[in-house]
């Protein structure tokens, strides 16, 4: 695939030839962002005339190709894909749904190509939820309930997270997929969706609070012996998959989610065991709320005591922190950090190591900084065969405005610094245009000129030293 980049004079008329010819859709479209409406005309026309049958090697269909990049947050280009695109991509989504499910005669290349096309086809369903139109319900559950489409895990994880975001009633979607129960990695995504309503009060049945959901449950806990028959199954996240049985035990009937949580009460991961805790005052009482208020006066989980208690309508604490403004800058972070690195889990030690005053962003303003060491969890047995589940150390800056972990070099401390302030709303009204990259980290040099000599270097040494453990030795 061509790494190239392209502008506007040279897309228009690649799209428009391949409108014509057919054949692989042009190179250019896994690395490209359409950003004028003229190029998203082009895709939408290619959605209504385009080759669809051609899989180009190595199994790239041309629906992934053009869905991919109609998958986009731009309001603009969303208006027009809500007026012009909604009617192709139903199209070509029940075109494909019509087609025949692939005969087990088929070669093992056969059934792969026709494996990732119907993936193409989910990303495309993706697409037309994100544009938010209630009458594509019906067409979504058709899609769930087909066996070529239902063993997608990742796919239907989006699609069901875009329901929950911009479906008008993503209650009628869970509802007509409640019974049956969705099949395959299908049912997994969808038992995310459902914790979510019902954490929201949004639906007051959980959809698997049946005996049939229970047994799920149950399996995906890890509690029943494992008959999975899907070879990917043991290649994937069983840790999330445990977080979701256990999140929705707070919404089943009382017998089945206090066997449940029972069950997992001496589960061997303490993350696991947690998690179980965090159901239990999802459950309301007086112990529950308890536990959420003592959480919440914790760096580490007072976003989620937070989320939790607003869940359950109750008034929510002070913080009782001797720096405010340090808890929740600290708290901010943590909850980001878990967000963007894909753990999951909050940093299962932070220690604040050093304090800096640096001027920002005017002359006679003061913004506080922390240099913070962290350290993650260890994770499940299966991950730490596969490498994955070793404690993850490093440092990172932390301010009221941002935060930024370091990779570190010592000629870039300012630029984190710089990417921990970048968005600060005083500091952009006093820009007018965005001269480079570095304009952040210029300013910040100019009010702080012996920012670039902040000596942070014996911090690093320490892990480089294989002696990281040390910053926390008195803990």
């Amino acid at each position: 695939m061509s790494f190239e980049t392209y502008d506007i004079e040279q897309f228009v008329p690649l799209v428009d030839d391949w409108i014509t010819k057919g054949g692989p859709f042009p190179d250019f479209a896994c690395y490209y962002a359409p950003k004028s409406l003229e190029e998203v005309e082009r895709l939408v026309r290619a959605l209504m005339h385009g080759d669809f049958a051609t899989v180009k090697y190595p199994l790239l269909p041309n629906m992934e190709h053009i869905a991919s990049m109609l998958l986009t947050y731009d309001e603009q280009i969303l208006a027009y894909l809500r007026e012009h695109a909604v009617e192709p991509l139903r199209l070509r989504i029940t075109e494909h749904l019509t087609m025949n499910a692939p005969s087990s005669a088929q070669s093992e290349l056969e059934l792969a190509v026709n494996w990732r096309t119907a993936r193409s086809y989910l990303v495309a369903l993706s697409v037309l939820v994100r544009l938010g139109q209630a009458d594509d319900t019906v067409l979504l559950v058709r899609v769930a309930r087909k066996p070529v489409y239902y063993d997608h895990l990742r796919e239907w994880e989006s699609i069901f997270h875009e329901v929950l975001e911009y479906h008008p009633n993503p209650e009628d979607v869970l509802n007509r997929l409640r019974e049956p129960l969705p099949e395959g990695f299908c049912r997994t995504a969808y038992l995310d969706l459902a914790n979510a309503l019902c954490f929201e009060n949004r639906v007051q049945r959980h959809p698997f609070d049946t005996d049939e959901g229970f047994d799920f449950l149950m399996l995906r806990a890890g509690l029943v012996r494992e008959s999975e028959s899907h070879e990917d199954f043991n290649t994937l996240d069983k840790d999330g998959f445990v977080i979701s049985a256990i999140k929705a035990a707070a919404f089943l009937s009382k017998e089945r989610s206090e066997l449940l949580l029972k069950a997992v009460g001496d589960h061997e991961m303490e993350h696991v065991r947690r998690e179980a805790s965090w159901a239990k005052a999802r459950r309301g009482g007086h112990e529950g709320i308890r536990y959420l208020n003592e959480q919440f006066q914790t760096v580490r989980f007072h976003f989620r005591a937070k989320k939790y208690l607003s869940a359950l309508g109750i008034d929510r604490p002070d913080i009782q922190a001797t720096n405010t403004e340090q808890f929740i800058a600290l708290a901010v972070y943590v909850d980001q950090m878990a967000k963007v690195h894909h753990w999951g889990y909050p940093l299962d030690r932070l220690k604040v190591i050093d304090q800096l005053d640096v001027i920002w962003p005017e002359p006679d303003q003061i913004t506080r900084f922390w240099l913070v060491a962290f350290d993650t969890k260890n994770l499940s047995p299966e991950k730490e065969q596969r490498h994955e589940g070793e404690r993850r150390t490093g440092f990172s800056l932390v301010s009221p405005f941002g935060c930024k972990q370091l990779v570190f070099e010592k000629d870039r401390v300012l630029s984190g610094f710089a990417h921990a302030v970048a968005f600060h709303k005083n500091y952009q009204a006093l820009v007018e245009d965005w001269p480079d990259k570095g304009w952040c980290a210029k300013r910040l040099e100019e009010l702080n000129p012996e920012l670039s000599k902040w000596p942070v270097k014996d911090w690093f040494a320490l892990r480089r030293e294989g002696r990281f453990h040390e910053l926390f030795k008195n803990e």
